[in-house]
């Protein structure tokens, strides 16, 4: 709930919490006298026009605090500007480029460059205002923005670029997409039924109709507001050692001629034979392709660094490549960034690859067959397990193990997981079970085709929550002292999965709502509180120490699960605005005290070792769950406002306008190999009864004014029908 009037006490004591807000106490003391807000026979005219009056005068705090975008896409991105290249991944003299250029797009903390100031955002749609530089009124654009990789952004918006002057026209023009989404954590009582299959001219109708009215706006990192690489180096979604043929042209059919394409054309057999080779060997971030047997001459070395990979669009299975071949001078103009989609044959193994013509992912790409360039992979055998596992007694792993973890598929007697440090997929079977049901010989292969023998360590954390462990000696032969105690050295190499679907209900460490100064950041607050009506979702919230209206940024966290080591508490949680995974350790002390810290900064890790004692942020506990009825907005009725220790009181900062904030900066002592906190990043989601998240005037007037909030709340009173720009 939003909030409550009962009588005059709600509006007063609202007004008695915000005394540190100059504008609040300005307003406060000089709009209309109380005694007629109450009054049953005031009229909605009146109430409308003081509260546009206040509106006008606070239109920048009222946009500063509804929403930001994550930290992590804070920068510069690249966006296609040019369309209508002919661009190729295959070396050849002979082809012909018209040109593609690209624009670079600044995300900041609440305003993209030439797009517009984050007026209102839920979930991954935002609507942006961008002011008239006549005094005319607002243009409001609805985005559809999401974040499939660290390198990589979507942007979807209505096609004609139209303007609108309020946010519920804005709103209602939100584009539609198609199966644009990443993994979402569901239960299994909430599972949604399996999807029809569709047929390929089915998917790409749809997809021709989405096109003409939406445009799909692929942006690609060039440099983030933090100071890191510009490009993280991710895993290729297509992995391991293949032969391939390739054929570049015109997509034939009776489709040849829909949103993007150039008309019909032959195909053109470029390297017909499947004697050239593919792998993401042996870096898994980057493809390394080898042209043999082409018809354009010699063969040729191509590199592709990959982007991310993604479920798109018609539920295609999307990847982004950065062709390293193309030069940064003027005059190769060239695609840069590439977008594909690729499908694996169940039975076969046979994998379709097809990439669009330019850098956006719609350019003559329809499907994995169905593309400007189309390559068609076939997977390298690997050779037969060794006699010494092939003739060992069946050995399977804990049945209660089994099943479809993040980034692991366990099965009886093989388990398959990625190596989140080295970006490398391995392939592990049972041999040999100690007897401890954690401790497994194993020999492992790598997508490369690299093999040893080693021991594996699996331990149940929780329902949700698997960790494990390779040994620090692998060895060529299999020998039975792999398990020995002092193979794993000091524990400090374990990988952090969850559950695929959840099983059973969850609950985050911390219930209630709790404060705390930033460690090297004087001034600055953190807030976290747990939903108390979901007890496995809690937000996280930065803010001026002394205004806790002023909000920064926030970030929403889905709790997957905890368990105990010796005196500290480990957190396995969700983050949906960016699809990552995040690891937190806290301590509780013999006098009560609270620490936290950020366990992990590489994703699927909780790294041990982490002293949130000494580097961590203590908290102080506001208000038990019992008592707290939890909103979206930083101070508001759902967020305990109890007063902050006077340890806690600062004078207000105004945020850092370069590199990470305050509270992201390195520390100068470091006892752990793990980054600080990152920046929050989900934005507040204004609730109002009836809805599960919106944005309404009432949640934005509340945040900055608590007299506009009782003025919103006796018109709403008075008119049932009142508006609310919510967005669902």
């Amino acid at each position: 709930m939003l909030f409550t009037v009962d009588n005059g006490e709600v509006c007063e004591r609202r007004t008695r919490q915000r005394r540190t807000s100059p504008k609040a106490e300005f307003y406060r003391n000089t709009v209309v006298p109380q005694q007629s807000f109450s009054h049953p026979t005031m009229s909605t005219k009146r109430l409308l026009t003081v509260i546009t009056l206040l509106l006008l005068l606070l239109p920048h705090q009222i946009s500063a605090s509804s929403c930001q975008f994550p930290g992590e896409i804070q920068g510069v991105w690249a966006r296609q500007a040019v369309t209508g290249a002919l661009g190729s991944l295959a070396p050849t003299s002979s082809l012909r480029a018209q040109g593609v250029t690209y624009s670079m797009v600044t995300i900041e903390n609440a305003r993209i460059s030439g797009w517009g100031e984050c007026a209102a955002k839920h979930n991954h749609r935002y609507i942006l205002a961008e002011r008239s530089r006549i005094g005319g009124p607002a243009c409001h654009r609805c985005f559809h923005i999401l974040v499939v990789s660290p390198n990589v952004v979507v942007a979807t918006s209505q096609r004609d670029g139209g303007c609108y002057p309020t946010m519920d026209d804005a709103h209602r023009s939100c584009p539609e997409t198609i199966n644009h989404h990443h993994h979402e954590y569901i239960r299994d009582s909430q599972a949604p039924e399996r999807e029809t299959h569709r047929s390929k001219d089915e998917i790409r109708a749809e997809m021709e109709r989405v096109r003409r009215v939406t445009e799909q706006i692929m942006l690609y990192k060039v440099k983030s507001n933090w100071g890191d690489e510009s490009i993280a180096e991710v895993e290729c979604p297509i992995s391991g050692v293949f032969t391939f043929t390739y054929e570049r042209g015109g997509v034939v059919g009776s489709h040849s001629r829909g949103i993007g394409g150039r008309g019909e054309r032959g195909r053109e057999a470029m390297c017909p034979h499947p004697t050239s080779e593919m792998s993401n060997c042996p870096y898994g971030f980057g493809l390394n392709l080898l042209y043999r047997d082409c018809a354009y001459g010699q063969p040729d070395q191509q590199t592709l660094q990959c982007l991310g990979g993604w479920r798109g669009a018609g539920g295609l299975h999307y990847m982004a490549v950065l062709d390293t071949s193309v030069k940064s001078s003027a005059g190769d103009t060239r695609p840069k960034y590439r977008c594909g989609v690729y499908h694996e044959e169940t039975l076969t193994g046979r994998i379709h690859l097809a990439f669009s013509r330019d850098s956006t992912c719609e350019t003559e790409l329809y499907s994995p067959t169905e593309g400007y360039e189309r390559y068609q992979l076939t997977s390298v055998p690997a050779p037969p397990l060794p006699h010494a596992v092939s003739s060992r007694p069946h050995c399977r792993f804990p049945h209660s193990l089994q099943g479809h973890w993040t980034t692991v598929m366990l099965d009886h007697d093989t388990l398959v997981f990625k190596d989140q440090r080295n970006l490398k997929r391995y392939t592990a079977v049972c041999v040999d079970d100690v007897g401890d049901g954690e401790h497994f010989i194993v020999f492992t292969r790598t997508h490369c085709g690299d093999s040893n023998y080693n021991c594996l360590w699996l331990k149940r954390r929780s329902a949700n929550i698997l960790e494990y462990m390779l040994g620090l000696y692998p060895n060529e032969t299999l020998d039975s002292s792999l398990c020995d105690a002092d193979k794993f050295g000091a524990q400090t190499s374990w990988n952090t999965v969850a559950k695929s679907e959840l099983e059973g209900p969850t609950q985050c460490p911390l219930l209630g709502s709790f404060v705390g100064e930033l460690p090297d950041a004087p001034g600055y607050c953190a807030r976290l509180h747990s939903h108390c009506h979901k007890p496995d979702a809690m937000t996280y919230v930065v803010t001026d120490c002394a205004d806790v209206t002023n909000a920064y940024e926030q970030r929403d966290y889905l709790c997957i699960g905890e368990w105990t080591e010796g005196d500290k508490i480990y957190g396995l949680t969700y983050r949906p605005d960016t699809h990552t995974h995040e690891c937190f350790v806290g301590v509780k002390t013999e006098q009560g005290k609270v620490f936290i810290k950020e366990a992990g900064s590489v994703n699927g890790i909780c790294g041990r070792g982490v002293r949130p004692e000494i580097m961590g942020m203590e908290l102080v506990q506001e208000a038990e769950c019992k008592s707290v009825e939890v909103s979206n907005t930083p101070g508001g009725d759902g967020a305990p406002s109890t007063s902050l220790p006077p340890s806690h009181r600062s004078t207000r900062h105004p945020p850092p306008p370069h590199g990470r904030p305050p509270w992201q900066r390195p520390q100068q002592q470091h006892d752990t190999i793990t980054k600080s906190w990152k920046p929050i990043t989900a934005s507040p989601r204004w609730r109002t009864a009836g809805s599960d998240g919106g944005i309404s005037l009432v949640s934005a007037a509340c945040s900055v004014v608590p007299l506009m909030c009782c003025l919103l709340s006796l018109l709403l009173l008075q008119r049932t029908d009142y508006w609310t720009a919510s967005i669902t």
